[in-house]
């Protein structure tokens, strides 16, 4: 997905966990992939090529999701 779908998305599932969570996005053309990094340590990265991201938070948990 496109950066700017990515983050549309992102802000979106923000907006209906209830909204007071900070998010700081990037993007690394070269490797194709896009990050939120949220304000409760929650990462969220997304792929150019695929609808799915992955989900880091705690100390090591990972889960995949499609949004």
């Amino acid at each position: 997905m496109s950066y700017e779908v990515f983050r549309r998305k992102v802000n979106a599932l923000i907006r209906k966990a209830g909204g007071g969570i900070n998010v700081r996005f990037s993007t690394d053309p070269e490797k194709g992939k896009h990050y939120a990094n949220c304000s409760d340590g929650t990462t969220i990265i997304g792929n150019e090529s695929c609808v799915r991201v992955s989900v880091r938070w705690g100390s090591g948990h990972q889960s995949i999701a499609a949004i």
